[in-house]
């Protein structure tokens, strides 16, 4: 799913021509949004787990701002697209700033 196209790591996304999610810089990688939002909605989920372990279905509601829903909705694809990511929900509220119009968006693992 990840390769690597000179300096950049790209994702192959079923939604977007290319993702790229980070940077090679000498013997590391410098992540980009996608794959920081990826390691959020990992470890949330991860904490939910441990919290409760008998929960089959675990749920993210975030709310955010129109300008990022492109990071957030392909650090969705990325992460519900993993091995861990069984009866995970991700629920993505963009609004305005003064939260006066809302739109939803709700993914799981079937969507990707």
């Amino acid at each position: 799913m990840f390769r690597q196209e000179g300096e950049e790591i790209v994702y192959r996304s079923r939604q977007y021509d290319s993702v790229r999610v980070g940077v090679v810089k000498d013997f590391y990688v410098v992540p980009r949004c996608p794959l920081i939002m990826n390691e959020y909605y990992s470890r949330h989920f991860d904490r939910l787990r441990r919290a409760f372990p008998d929960c089959r279905r675990r749920y993210l509601i975030e709310i955010g701002s129109a300008v990022d829903k492109d990071k957030m909705f392909k650090g969705a694809e990325i992460y519900l697209r993993g091995p861990r990511s069984s009866g995970d929900q991700i629920i993505h509220v963009f609004t305005d700033s003064r939260c006066t119009e809302l739109v939803e968006f709700a993914w799981t693992a079937r969507d990707f």
